[in-house]
């Protein structure tokens, strides 16, 4: 053996993982004459063949259910209802007559056939009709066959922010700004803990303006910047192996003793050799 199995990065470590591997791989080698190559489909189901030409029989097959598919050309909601024999063919009756109904069409085994559902939206859809007659000077419409009154009354109080006028409602919000209590000329307004507005007691000479390039920073970071020496954050490659380079230093980070206790660095050549003997030339 032409290297040392304790170098650094454990080549006896690397030689056991590269020996499983191979062995991985001779057990794939063995048994890929089992392994799947192809697969076919023929209507809903699916074939899988351990030959490349899916010749043979298939080791194994499973079948897709059959789903059922909307006709959205005939599906549709129909706000009142009536049934026909040759609007839905096949069909029965749901006496649904008059009511907002949702038809499901579902198709059938060739594309000009397909089965009806129907079902009664009138818990989910209320009709609305305007009155047509006997109108005055308020708006109503009919729901579910009761007439509804909808006109707005406006109180005619002092103060009130909702006025009614000729070409229709308006809110009046003149006057009706917050306000703060007790408020210092110069200082922010707030919101208390009620959505409120009130004085901050804050004013723009309390606060640092921004400045493009700079920030704030606490004493504690003020002092830890003040113990980095000049040049701190230069750190380069050394021209000696084990070595960088920190702040113009050259700092040892490993040694190549050959005793045991720090062990060696592996070379390429050590890797190759160990590999070589494991998977051979």
């Amino acid at each position: 053996m032409a290297y040392n199995a304790n170098a650094l990065v454990r080549l006896a470590a690397l030689k056991a993982l590269a020996a499983k591997t191979k062995a991985e791989i001779d057990n794939i080698n063995t048994d890929v004459s089992k392994a799947i190559k192809s697969l076919g489909v023929s209507g809903n189901t699916v074939s899988f063949y351990t030959s490349a030409d899916k010749s043979g029989t298939a080791a194994f097959t499973f079948d897709f259910p059959k789903e059922m598919f909307l006709d959205q050309a005939k599906t549709t909601f129909v706000q009142k209802f009536a049934f026909s024999t040759e609007t839905y063919p096949g069909a029965t009756d749901p006496k649904l007559a008059g009511k907002p109904v949702m038809v499901l069409a579902v198709k059938g085994q060739n594309p000009d056939s397909c089965s009806y559902s129907f079902l009664d939206m009138s818990a989910l859809v209320d009709t609305y009709k305007a009155k047509a007659t006997g109108k005055d000077a308020s708006t109503t419409v009919t729901i579910a066959g009761y007439e509804v009154d909808v006109k707005v009354n406006i109180s005619a109080a002092a103060g009130n922010a909702l006025v009614l006028k000729d070409d229709g409602l308006y809110v009046d919000i003149s006057g009706k700004a917050d306000k703060v209590e007790n408020a210092t000329a110069g200082n922010f307004a707030a919101l208390d803990e009620s959505g409120n507005m009130t004085d901050s007691g804050k004013k723009p000479a309390d606060f640092v303006a921004a400045e493009t390039g700079k920030r704030l920073m606490t004493n504690a970071e003020g002092e830890k910047l003040k113990g980095i020496s000049a040049g701190a954050t230069k750190t380069a490659a050394s021209e000696t192996n084990g070595h960088i380079t920190i702040d113009g230093v050259d700092t040892t980070v490993y040694t190549e003793p050959s005793d045991v206790i720090h062990g060696t660095v592996a070379s390429d050549s050590d890797v190759t050799a160990m590999l070589t003997e494991v998977f051979g030339a």
